[in-house]
Order: C-alpha cells, then structure tokens, then sequence
C-alpha cells in the first residue's frame, strides 16, 4: 500500500513533459499494481484484484458500447487498433470522439500505419482541429529493418477506469452493419477497476515511446513552436493520470506484448505456457485460433500437456470457406499442426458465413483469457497484442459456454482436408509458406 501511495503521488505531481523527456513509465508497473491474491497456483500469485467484468458477444453490442463509453469520459479516452475504417461505424466513433475532446476530454489515439492507413490520411488533421492527438504505429517509417512489425492490439479506455478490449477493429465488419465485405464472429471484454487503469498506463508508455520515434525535428526541443506543433500532432505534453479505484470482485493478470519496444520478449506465449504447464491430470483447454499457425514452441507445449497431463485439447480456427486472409495462413497452419494431430488435439474447422475472430482461452474451467492474439507465430514475434486473464467463475462459465457452441457448429480437421489446402497451391506456393511461417 506504501508503494501505491507513493508512486500514485509521484504521477500526480510530476511536471509537463519536456520534448526529450524519457517515458514516465521508466520505474516497474509492479510499484503501482502488486500482484498477489490469496492462493499459490500461477494466478494467483500474479493477479490483482478488485474488477467487474463483463463480455459482449455481437458486434451489435460492441458499438452501442463504444458510444456509450465515449459520450460517459469525463478526464480521458485513450484508443488503439489495428483496422480503423472510414466507413458508416467508423465515422459514428469518429464524431463521438472529436465532440468529447471539443468538451475538453484528452483523448489519443494510436493507430497501425498499415490498417488505418487510409482513415489516417483523410481524417488525422480534422481530429487534430478537434483537439485530438493521434499518431501512426510505424516501424517501418522509424526502422526499415523492423517494418514488419504491426499494431495489433485493440483498446478503448476511459478515466483509467473502464476498458474494452478484445479483436474487433473500427468497421462496419466488426460491428455487423452494412456495407461490409464480410462479417466478423468475434467478441469484447469490458472490464472496470485497477486493470483498466493499468491497461491505461501501458497505452501512455507505447504512446509516449511511439511520439519520440515519430515526432519530427520541427516539434523537439521547448520553443514555444515546437512545442504548439508537437501538442497539435500528438496531444498535450503532460498525459492523464488514473487511479486504481476498486469496482467489484474479480481478480484477472493484465498481458502485454510489444516486441518493437520490448525485444525478443513473449510475455503473452509464456503466460499461456504457464498455464498449460499448472493444468490437472485429464484438463481440458479449450481455445479460439482464427489464424492458427502456432509457433513450434506452443506446438511442443500442447504436446507436453498431451502427454504428460493427457490434457483434452480442443482448438477453433477458420476453414477454407471462412477464412478471410488468403491461401497462406491456410498453407502455414498444415505445415504447423500436423504432429497436433497426429497427438489427439482436437482441432476443428469453422463453416461460416461469417469470419471467426474470436480470440479467446479456457483452461479446465479455471482460467480464462480474451485478447487480440490470433495464436499465430506473428502475434509472439511481430505484433502488438493484449490479452487478460482472470478466475472469475460465472466469466469463465460465460466464455466456456460460448466455446462449446461454437464448437458444435464445427466439424473436424484432418489430413485429407490437408489435401484440400494444398491442392490449389503450387510447389513455389508451398516451399515460399514454409519459409515465411515465422511471419504469418
């Protein structure tokens, strides 16, 4: 409690920013947020307490929810995605959000250079006029060796005290309104309490990082110029601050993987292999992979929950008919599970109409994630991702429930539907895939 009293105080009394200034978040997250619930499994010893969870199962809900948690910001609204579209919901969002900020709410986003690239390029300057600071997520603009690194996330958070979360992107897709070249099947956490200002914390540090990496030489130093055109670019110097208010009774692990500012760490894969590695004798896990090319690390993870736990193992990805990223992702995910298969994971196959893009993970009914990894080998290596675990019973329940519906719309995947892959893929098709699994 100490450390939370003193480094809430030192956030409350810190200066504005100077334009060199290193990222307020130098210190450990664990001095604002100590982990430790009562109990020793995993979880337990690296959770926090004190949310109200809630999940949204349509893309219907998703929007009405946005907009209702934009028009209720009184202090801040913080915002990060991959597909920011220009299309009927996007512009919906677009003009809830420059009205807050007009109402003077401090609102940032920060989008990836590649799925709202277009977004960007028509409505940045308007959203700047509002008062709004938004920027591009883009390695490749500040490292040419690290252009394939993505943005991948999905956050909106307000006051620091509520978050959604989840894999729906800004479009009519996601929230299934038409036009739309396809509907996503997807879904949505919206937590309240400590995570969310956690979650907020960790945006300001990937902002802060990003407007150093981005801001031009006109907008450095503490001339009064620099200074108007770096506020008018990315917002005010000095950033909103939160606190860890207490908002119910469930306890949930925050994780965050940034592998352009943070290395070669997997934080998200290593919490899942932690899970995995805590299982029961004869667990089930039970888990959504809309892209599943797994890494071979989590590959030789599930294996070992075979073998060793005799873990019953049931994955959700996308089949031919509804899977909307192309022949590779379906070549890479043969070439990544056939030894799944040939162990007894059940891996079952999507039909559609709509896209499978849920990204979600139960663990014997214990555990329970929502999240934006697609569980391919980019999520790990590449991309930006979120994911939150928590305990909280009737939310695992929910979820669980979900899984086993969609489940019995499925049917199996095996080594003839292999062949329905690779058929249509030439010999160069196939060996180029092979190559670039790191990548999809």
């Amino acid at each position: 409690m100490i450390k939370l009293i003193a480094a809430l105080f030192f956030f409350c009394s810190l200066p504005a920013f100077s334009a060199e200034t290193s990222i307020l978040l130098s210190h450990k997250y664990e001095d604002l947020f100590p982990a430790g619930v009562p109990g020793n499994d995993w979880f337990s010893k690296r959770a926090f307490g004190g949310n109200q969870i809630r999940i949204l199962r349509t893309g219907q809900e998703v929007l009405a929810e946005r907009l209702k948690l934009i028009e209720s910001a009184r202090q801040s609204i913080l915002l990060s995605t991959y597909i920011y579209d220009t299309d009927q919901t996007a512009n919906q969002i677009t003009e809830a959000l420059c009205k807050r900020a007009m109402e003077g709410v401090d609102i940032r986003m920060l989008l990836d250079s590649m799925g709202s690239k277009k977004f960007f390029k028509k409505e940045s300057e308007r959203l700047r006029r509002c008062g709004i600071g938004i920027m591009l997520f883009a390695p490749g603009k500040w490292d040419l060796l690290r252009v394939v690194k993505t943005m991948h996330e999905k956050l909106l958070i307000i006051d620091g005290y509520t978050i959604s979360m989840g894999g729906n992107g800004v479009q009519n897709s996601y929230h299934h309104i038409e036009p739309a070249h396809k509907f996503f099947h997807d879904m949505e956490m919206v937590m309240q309490g400590p995570v969310a200002c956690w979650w907020h914390f960790r945006f300001i540090d990937t902002y802060h990082k990003s407007r150093i990496q981005d801001r031009p030489k006109e907008a450095m130093g503490d001339t009064t110029a620099a200074i108007r055109l770096d506020e008018h670019l990315y917002g005010a110097r000095r950033y909103p601050v939160c606190y860890p208010f207490n908002a119910g009774n469930s306890r949930v692990v925050p994780v965050y993987g940034n592998p352009f500012f943070d290395g070669k760490k997997t934080p998200i894969e290593d919490t899942y292999l932690t899970a995995l590695e805590n299982l029961e004798e004869g667990a089930t896990v039970k888990l959504y992979g809309p892209y599943f090319v797994p890494t071979k690390r989590f590959v030789k993870a599930l294996l070992k929950a075979r073998s060793e736990k005799h873990a019953k193992i049931s994955i959700i990805t996308n089949s031919v008919e509804s899977n909307d990223e192309g022949w590779a992702p379906l070549v890479g995910m043969v070439f990544s599970v056939s030894k799944l298969l040939d162990a007894g994971v059940d891996i079952r196959l999507w039909p559609g109409p709509m896209t499978l893009h849920r990204k979600v993970g139960i663990y014997n009914g214990k555990w329970a994630y929502v999240g934006s990894d697609n569980l391919d080998s980019r999520a790990q290596h590449f991309n930006t991702e979120t994911v939150t675990f928590t305990d909280d019973r009737q939310i695992v329940k929910e979820l669980e429930t979900e899984f086993d519906q969609d489940y019995a719309k499925t049917k199996p995947l095996t080594k003839n539907y292999f062949k329905t892959i690779l058929d249509k893929r030439s010999p160069f098709q196939r060996w180029f895939v092979k190559k670039i699994l790191k990548f999809l």
